[in-house]
C-alpha cells in the first residue's frame, strides 16, 4: 500500500502512521496528565515525539508533532460508520462553518526545498567560482587557479503560534474537531513560515527571505505591478544570464500582478494574454499570493530556496490561563530557517512609475 510506505519523518513514521497521529490525543494527554486514560490513548502519540526527540537530539517543552504530520489529510470518511462515522458528533453543524480569509502559501507549492529533522547548525558548502583555462604557446607552464567556495549557513530560528481550545472542544473526539485544530495550527505557523522565507528581514529573529537577501537580481518595470509579455522575458533572461535557468522555475506575485497579468495582451489585440490559468505567456507556472510583497513579482528556480526544520512543530498546553472555564491555551514552536543555494537564482520585479 502506498500510505505503508516510509516518508521523510523524523521519527520514522510511514504515510499512514502520520495519518494515525491524533493532535487531539496529544494535546489531552498534556492537558490532563492525571487521566490514566488519555494517556494511555495517546500511547502512540507520545512514543513518536519521543522518537523524534531521539533523533533530533532535542529536548521538547512539552511534545514534538512533526510539521509533516500537521501538513497531512485523514483518508477518512464520515459516510460509512466504520470508517470514522461513529466518532463525529451528530449535532455539529461543521458545514457552517466560515473559515477565516487568509493568504495562500506559495514557497512549498512553487518547490521550495525541505530539509527536517537537522541535529545543530547546518553549513552547506557551494562553488562561487570555477577553474580558469589558459591557452599556452610550447614550453610554456600553465598557470595555477582554484575555485573558489563558500557556504550557505543554516541556524535554528524560533516562530511561535497559539490558540485557546475550550473543554469541550478537547474533550470530544469529533475528526472535525482534529482536523480544525490541525489545520489551523498549521495554518498560522506555515504561513509564518512562507512569508519569512519570501521577504524575512534577517533581523529581530527572523531567517533572510529572498527579497532581501543580498545577490537577488533585479528588475525595474515600467509600469507599477503591470509587465508586459517583453518585461517577462527580459526578467527570465537576466536569470538565463547567470546560468540559474533550470530547476523549478516559477512567478509568484499578489492579486494585483495577477490580474493586470490576465488583461494585459502580449502584443496588440491578439487575444492571447500574459497570464492565462496558471501559466505566464513565457509558459512559466505563476503562483498567486498575497504573501508577496505589494508591488513585487518574483520569479526564479524555487529548489534553490531551502526550508529547513530542526524540531518540528513543539507543543506546549497552558492550563491555567482558561483554568475558569477549563479550557486550554495551545502553544506551538517550531525551529527552522531559511536560505538561497544561490541568490542569482531570483529575480525580483517591481514596479515603476
Amino acid at each position: 500500500m502506498y500510505y505503508d510506505k516510509p516518508f521523510n519523518s523524523p521519527a520514522g513514521l510511514t504515510q499512514k502512521q502520520a495519518q494515525q497521529f491524533s493532535f487531539v490525543k496529544a494535546v489531552r494527554a498534556l492537558a490532563f496528565p492525571e487521566n490514566r486514560r488519555f494517556q494511555e490513548e495517546a500511547k502512540f502519540e507520545l512514543e513518536a515525539s519521543q522518537a523524534m526527540a531521539d533523533t533530533t537530539r532535542r529536548t521538547p517543552r512539552g511534545l514534538f508533532i512533526g510539521e509533516e504530520i500537521l501538513g497531512l489529510t485523514r483518508d477518512m470518511t464520515t459516510s460509512t460508520d466504520t470508517a470514522g462515522g461513529y466518532l463525529v458528533a451528530d449535532n455539529l453543524a461543521t458545514g457552517s462553518f466560515i473559515e477565516m480569509l487568509q493568504n495562500s502559501m506559495v514557497a512549498i507549492q512553487a518547490g521550495a526545498t525541505i530539509l527536517r529533522g537537522l541535529v545543530g547548525d547546518l553549513s552547506i558548502p557551494r562553488q562561487t567560482g570555477g577553474a580558469t583555462a589558459y591557452w599556452l604557446g610550447e614550453g610554456d607552464d600553465t598557470t595555477e587557479s582554484t575555485p573558489a567556495l563558500g557556504q550557505v549557513n543554516l541556524r535554528p530560528k524560533t516562530v511561535g503560534a497559539m490558540t485557546d481550545l475550550s473543554r469541550k472542544l478537547v474533550l470530544q473526539s469529533s475528526l472535525d474537531a482534529e482536523s480544525w485544530i490541525r489545520q489551523e495550527l498549521a495554518r498560522t505557523i506555515g504561513l509564518a513560515i512562507d512569508l519569512a522565507a519570501l521577504a524575512g528581514t534577517g533581523a529581530s529573529g527572523q531567517p533572510l527571505g529572498i527579497t532581501n537577501t543580498s545577490g537577488v537580481l533585479t528588475k525595474t518595470l515600467t509600469g507599477a505591478s503591470d509587465p508586459t509579455h517583453a518585461e517577462l522575458c527580459a526578467i527570465e533572461g537576466l536569470v538565463e544570464a547567470e546560468n540559474a535557468y533550470q530547476g523549478k522555475l516559477a512567478y509568484a506575485g499578489d492579486a494585483t500582478f495577477a490580474g493586470n497579468l490576465k488583461a494585459k495582451d502580449v502584443s496588440t489585440s491578439t487575444g492571447k494574454f500574459c497570464l492565462e490559468g496558471d501559466r505566464t505567456s513565457t509558459g512559466m507556472p505563476f503562483y498567486l499570493s498575497n504573501q508577496v510583497t505589494s508591488g513585487s513579482l518574483l520569479f526564479g528556480n524555487w529548489a534553490d530556496l531551502i526550508l529547513a526544520y530542526w524540531s518540528g512543530i513543539d507543543v506546549v498546553i497552558d492550563r491555567s490561563t482558561l483554568s475558569a472555564s477549563g479550557g486550554v491555551r495551545v502553544v506551538c514552536f517550531c525551529d527552522c530557517d531559511v536560505a538561497l543555494r544561490h541568490a542569482a537564482s531570483f529575480c525580483l520585479a517591481s514596479g515603476g512609475s
